[in-house]
């Protein structure tokens, strides 16, 4: 029988599906690391996708990641993101 840790170290298809009210939602696929208790994955570091991301970021109301079977595995409330990065940017142009 396939046990959770026989997976740590393997790499999987995750999609990060954000929410914007009432908008279609905006899907990023990326590599995640399976660890022991969770996946852990990169900002992209294409310039292009790594605005993507941060624009999905900041702008969305809510984060849904799916595996890569396509079943949910989290999902989280993105309320204030837009004002919280709005802040980290004005204290790192300080």
């Amino acid at each position: 029988m396939l046990q959770k840790d026989d997976l740590s170290g393997t790499t999987s298809h995750i999609e990060l599906r954000f929410a914007h009210g009432k908008d279609e939602p905006f899907s990023l696929f990326v590599d995640a690391d399976i660890e022991p208790n969770a996946y852990a994955f990169d900002i992209p570091s294409d310039p292009k996708e790594a605005e993507k991301f941060w624009l999905a970021f900041t702008a969305g109301t809510g984060l849904t990641v799916l595996n890569s079977y396509g079943i949910e595995i989290g999902h989280f409330s993105l309320a204030g993101s837009q004002q919280a990065f709005d802040e980290f940017v004005t204290l790192a142009n300080r």
